[in-house]
């Protein structure tokens, strides 16, 4: 259990730096990027399926053996963008399951803080309920 924690830490400080590292301030920044980033692999498998459909039609081995080498760092360009897009949609997973764990937190340290505030409040809310 501990181990587990300390694993979250060490990916959550990654991401803290992930999110400073690329100017990312809210959830809808999240967004954009996700959508700016999927665009970009969209354009990149348009531009890798254009070169696939040469590799079938070519017959010169020289041109053949070109085709396939763009392919395939057309490939490579993909795939750390298809690493950062699992990346972006995790973190916007984590940061609401995250603020409910904040706001949480922050209402039981106003509770034990506001002790009397907090019973007023929760016999108002009594009193509404029975009416």
């Amino acid at each position: 259990e501990l181990r587990h924690e300390l694993q979250d830490m060490a990916r959550f400080h990654s991401d803290y730096r992930f999110l400073k590292d690329n100017n990312l301030h809210s959830v809808s920044d999240l967004g954009k990027e996700t959508q700016r980033t999927e665009a970009e692999i969209a354009a990149l498998a348009e531009r890798r399926n254009k070169v696939r459909n040469r590799v079938r039609h070519e017959t010169d081995p020289q041109a053949l053996a070109d085709n396939r080498s763009e392919r395939a760092a057309i490939t490579v360009q993909i795939k750390p963008l298809r690493q950062r897009i699992k990346r972006l949609k995790r973190i916007q997973k984590d940061t609401s399951r995250l603020l409910n764990l904040l706001k949480t937190e922050l209402q039981a340290e106003y509770a034990v803080k506001h002790p009397v505030k907090e019973q007023q409040k929760q016999r108002t809310h009594l009193y509404e309920r029975e009416r």
